[in-house]
């Protein structure tokens, strides 16, 4: 086995490439969001200035009819000024202008009609491409969140498969214990059993000690965490076997006698591997004890619900 010394310095190197492998590639996401984000705020800037402009010609439109209204009244009433004074001198021809009026009234009529008809066709249509715009918009939006759960669900993948290479690592350089498990039982004793961060008594990782009454007795113990009214004891192995989880469970029997200063309190037992197959963690459950492994991005315990259930009934 090489000296402590150079196993620190080869762990701080792929540590410190670990670190800088998920900043760059967390800085690349944070830059791909920004733009993302920057190139929304575009289009929702440059839909308003359509909308703003639309809405300006339709209101330059809008005044243009007015006036043009307004100079008809105008006129009106001075061609009615001098149909007057015609129909002074001429019956006859008034009597053929009335008729030529008529005629233009209802033409006049029928052309009205025509444009108040193709005006609210217009406005049929501008609702119908207002409506299609909203829908696009909607369904852009829907794209965008389909896109990022994409996005963190391939990050939650990277994360876990570089987690995963993380303790591939460690269990070839002979150091799961420290390394690997030791780090993660904090996080598992605040989960499961309600213990507070920072409130460990001692933490101990590969301790060897000798029974107090028998010297010539000494066992190393992999993992120990010591809190108020508990201590979580891990047993470290990275293959998995059932005469390990055997001598785990014998070895249980004799903590007290290894730590009789611990006699107060309650024993909680994990077994520790990188992964545990099936038929070991029902041998494991069968014998009350707290299965660990790699789940996802994380160490978890496997079956934490039915040897919590079996314990709290004995």
């Amino acid at each position: 086995m090489p000296p402590v010394g150079e196993r620190v310095d080869n762990l701080e190197q792929i540590l410190a490439e670990f670190i800088r492998n998920v900043g760059n590639a967390q800085m690349q996401t944070e830059r791909e969001i920004r733009e993302f984000k920057d190139e929304m705020q575009r289009d929702r800037e440059n839909s308003k200035i359509e909308m703003k402009v639309f809405r300006e010609e339709m209101r330059s439109f809008r005044d243009e009819m007015q006036r043009d209204r307004e100079n008809s009244k105008i006129e009106m009433k001075i061609f009615r000024e001098e149909m007057q004074q015609d129909r002074e001198n001429s019956k006859i021809e008034m009597k053929v202008f009335r008729e030529e009026m008529q005629q233009d009234r209802e033409n006049f009529k029928n052309e009205m009609r025509n444009f108040r008809d193709e005006m609210q066709h217009d406005r049929e249509n501008s609702k119908i491409e207002i409506k299609e715009f909203r829908e696009e918009m909607q369904q852009d939006r829907e794209n965008s969140k389909n896109e990022m759960t994409e996005f963190k669900e391939e990050m939650r993948k990277d994360r876990a498969r570089a987690f995963k290479q993380w303790g591939e690592i460690t269990n070839k350089m002979g150091t799961l214990a420290e390394d690997f498990v030791a780090p993660n039982v904090g996080e598992i004793a605040m989960r499961y059993f309600c213990c507070e961060e920072g409130s460990e008594e001692d933490f101990m990782v590969r301790r060897f000690k000798r029974k107090p009454k028998t010297k010539s007795k000494r066992r190393e113990f992999d993992v120990i965490a010591v809190y108020d009214t508990k201590i979580i004891l891990v047993e470290v192995k990275s293959t998995p076997r059932i005469q390990y989880i055997d001598d785990f469970a014998e070895t249980l029997k004799e903590v007290y006698e290894y730590f009789p200063e611990y006699i107060n309190k309650k024993i909680i037992p994990v077994f520790a591997s990188l992964y545990l197959p099936d038929e070991v963690i029902a041998y494991l459950t069968k014998k009350n004890i707290f299965a660990m492994a790699i789940r996802d991005d994380m160490m978890d315990l496997m079956n934490f619900g039915e040897v919590h259930q079996a314990r709290a009934n004995t």
